[in-house]
């Protein structure tokens, strides 16, 4: 639940607790015969609960320190180095209070900034801003002017026009001698002249609808908000609840599309990624209460305010310096969707685990990723943690919702220790499902946009919880892919799936980059299973071991009756008594095949006639050689590098 590579005071807190807690107490706690009890008994601590009644959110808005960053953007400016004058005016943006005059202060020397860096979409709409947040009238001349520039260079014409009067009209406010007045009408009457015949040009290039048609499944399931119609849910004892194909699915089609219930911007990502998109941030929209937030455009903050940051502002700056890792965070956040008091509304709706919930049957209730009750009812593995991991789990449960206490979460709500506790359990409940259901959020550094480059790599920029991705059940060589888009995630049939056929994820360790023994030690650890899928069971070496060959060099080919024929003294013999002959296999076409289908995927960035080229190339192949082999993995990993290239997080 820490984090590895940064420093915080909640490890040692933990630390020094356990070294206070003495023994008799450890044993109480381990007896404790419901979640709620332990949580209280921590809470109730003399040690806990002297250090936790000292938590105070600091993370607030203040002024001088705007005023100064504002003022060092000045001097940048001034010097002619307008990048580092833009970071510093957003430092300012970032620290002024709404409210007053220095937010409007600030946001108009970024918009001067930007204009300078030719940013002149962005630097319109912190104009706007500062007008909106009060910009003092006796400057308005200015700020006028400038907008009408910036809606010059993008061939706005008209609005430019409206703009350059509008300053006529404000010059006679400000405190100007009545000679510079003039001069000043005068220069506007000038740019006016210049562009009085011309006509708008187009406000926007051609938006790229590849995203969006990727993100949305074609035919949607009634049943989940998040899934193809073509899916339902099952549930065994030995499986679990588990994804089935009710037809014939093909390759490239989008099956899953879904937002995460909870997520978390890595910590070094702060103010570099939208808290709500994850999106890089080019100029920074703040939150308007704390410091620690920032968001990529108006939108994602005023969505974001409406749907949980209200209810977690102030919580950032302490979570960082906590040192709490991702886990901790979407659980937070995963709270922060609802109100304490709408969570109390739910109490009864939210039982311990029901570990059925979600599949398919008639009459169910929609399983939308954004309820918490489906959160809450994913495998947790609490059964198998030690006792000194559940007492730190209750401890950072604790520690959250005495944070949470602080903000508007529990805003027109006055809760008794019972419904405090109840809320402790919740957060303790996700905290838990998390290390078995999380995903990573990543994004495709590329050195270019126009094909796949062996220079490209990923990069992880957060995690997020996925309700409904967490039923795909795992396998080392899955049928599905991943890729973000923001933070949604998308998967998508790696190669055709038919009627029946179990729809595998993969959990981040495909048999491909990992031996089988280091996947199964892994696995064991942090998902509690031992991975029995045919990647496992026969043992596939890692691509890297994987070369060039010649069929007879092969152990397994096969069978015209469709089953494998196994090598033995030289010959591919079937159980059904056939033997193939290695000469009948056509590994020029097979390898031609793959060739042309990972050019048109990832070199070409075509998709239909890829996704056509990949399900060619899987028939000649699996219809005649049993992987592992080079060309099966060439299939696997093209389709995966197109779809990062074509819709996934890059830049």
């Amino acid at each position: 639940m820490f984090a590895k590579d940064r420093m915080g005071f909640m490890p040692a807190l933990y630390l020094a607790f356990m070294d206070e807690l003495k023994p008799d107490e450890k044993t109480k706690f381990i007896a404790c015969s419901s979640q709620d009890d332990r949580a209280d008994m921590i809470m109730n601590h003399p040690f806990v609960k002297e250090k936790f009644d000292m938590i105070k959110l600091s993370d607030r808005k203040d002024n001088p320190k705007s005023v100064k960053a504002r003022e060092e953007g000045n001097h940048f400016f001034q010097e002619g180095n307008f990048k580092a004058a833009s970071n510093k005016y957003s430092t300012a943006v970032a620290f002024a209070d709404q409210g007053g005059k220095d937010f409007s202060l600030a946001l108009a020397n970024r918009s001067a900034a930007l204009q300078r860096l030719s940013q002149y979409e962005r630097g319109i709409l912190d104009i706007n801003l500062a007008v909106q947040a009060g910009y003092p009238d006796d400057k308005m001349y200015k700020l006028l002017e400038r907008k009408a520039q910036l809606l010059q260079e993008q061939h706005q014409f008209e609005e430019a026009r409206e703009n350059f009067k509008m300053a006529k009209k404000h010059v006679g406010n400000s405190s100007l001698s009545s000679s510079k007045q003039d001069k000043f009408v005068s220069d506007i009457e000038k740019q006016i002249k210049k562009i009085q015949n011309k006509e708008n040009g187009p406000k926007y290039e051609k938006a790229n609808t590849s995203n969006l048609e990727f993100s949305q499944i074609k035919d949607p399931n009634p049943f989940y908000t998040s899934l193809h119609n073509c899916i339902e849910v099952k549930y065994t004892k030995e499986q679990g609840r588990f994804t089935v194909a009710k037809e014939r699915i093909p390759a490239g089609t989008t099956v899953l599309a879904e937002d995460p219930l909870g997520w978390a911007l890595d910590v070094e990502k702060i103010g570099t990624n939208c808290q709500h998109c994850l999106g890089q941030i080019s100029v920074i929209i703040p939150c308007p209460s704390c410091t620690s937030v920032a968001f990529c455009s108006v939108g994602c903050k005023d969505t974001a305010m409406t749907g949980y940051h209200d209810r977690e502002c102030g919580l950032m700056g302490i979570m960082a310096a906590s040192a709490l890792n991702n886990f901790c965070l979407m659980a937070v956040r995963a709270v922060a969707r609802y109100s304490a008091k709408e969570i109390l509304e739910m109490k009864f709706d939210l039982r311990p685990p029901d570990i059925e919930h979600g599949k398919t049957q008639q009459n169910m209730k929609l399983y939308d990723a954004g309820d918490i009750r489906n959160g809450l009812n994913l495998v947790h593995h609490s059964e198998h943690l030690e006792p000194d991991e559940i007492i730190m789990r209750t401890l950072i449960s604790v520690f959250l919702l005495k944070c949470l206490k602080q903000t508007k979460f529990y805003e027109q709500c006055t809760t008794e220790k019972d419904e405090d506790l109840f809320i402790t359990r919740v957060i303790y409940t996700f905290i838990n499902a998390c290390p078995a259901n999380t995903h990573e959020i990543h994004v495709l550094n590329t050195p270019t946009m126009e094909r796949w480059s062996p220079m490209a790599e990923m990069k992880p920029i957060g995690s997020g919880l996925y309700p409904t991705a967490a039923l795909f059940n795992h396998s080392c060589d899955p049928n599905i892919i991943r890729c973000n888009v923001g933070r949604k995630m998308l998967s998508v049939t790696s190669r055709d799936i038919e009627a029946g056929e179990e729809i595998f994820d993969c959990y981040g360790l495909p048999w491909y980059s990992k031996t089988r023994d280091l996947r199964q030690e892994i696995q064991t650890k942090f998902y509690k299973f031992s991975c029995s899928c045919r990647a496992c069971s026969e043992s596939w070496v890692t691509s890297d071991l994987l070369g060039l060959y010649s069929v007879p060099d092969l152990a397994r080919l096969v069978c015209s009756c469709g089953a494998v024929a196994s090598r033995s003294e030289g010959k591919f013999v079937c159980k059904c008594g056939k033997e193939t002959d290695p000469r009948s296999v056509d590994i020029q076409k097979i390898r031609s095949n793959v060739q042309a289908a990972g050019e048109k995927l990832y070199v070409d960035l075509d998709w239909e006639g890829g996704c056509a080229a990949l399900r060619e190339a899987y028939a000649t192949l699996t219809q005649q050689i049993c992987p592992p082999t080079l060309e099966y993995f060439n299939l696997q990993i093209s389709i995966w590098r197109a779809l990062w290239m074509i819709v996934g997080n890059k830049r």
